[in-house]
């Protein structure tokens, strides 16, 4: 008798950048990758705040059209900080999220990113 699997999904509220995380922005094409995170502790507040560096690579045309082309015409990085705090605004337009080897896309619906439906449902 075969099992029946979860279909997995990441929620807005919980979500947080992982190191080799890749996430694609929607509006823009810009896919980012997670290539450090940790937290720590305001001393006066206590509020803990986690933070990530995000590594984004916009494609060729687009990177032209932001003048983001070095000398070369290479297309230059972009260095994002992403934090617990203003998480949404980054969020916003993430259309697709891999995280170890899965890939969750965008549920307009649910408002979470969702493996795609198995075979059967």
């Amino acid at each position: 008798m075969a099992t029946k699997q979860r279909r997995g999904s990441i929620s807005r509220k919980t979500y947080f950048p992982k190191p080799q995380d890749m996430l694609e922005d929607r509006e823009y094409g810009i896919i980012y990758e997670c290539i450090r995170c940790h937290s720590l502790t305001d001393e006066v507040s206590g509020l803990q705040i986690k933070y990530a560096i995000l590594l984004g690579r916009a494609n060729a045309d687009l990177a032209e059209e932001l003048d983001m082309l070095d000398d070369d015409g290479n297309v230059l990085p972009i260095i994002t900080f992403f934090n617990n705090v203003e998480a949404s605004e980054l969020l916003n337009t993430i259309g697709v999220i891999v995280r170890k080897g899965k890939s969750y896309t965008y549920d307009l619906d649910s408002g979470t990113w969702k493996e795609p439906a198995l075979t059967g449902e």
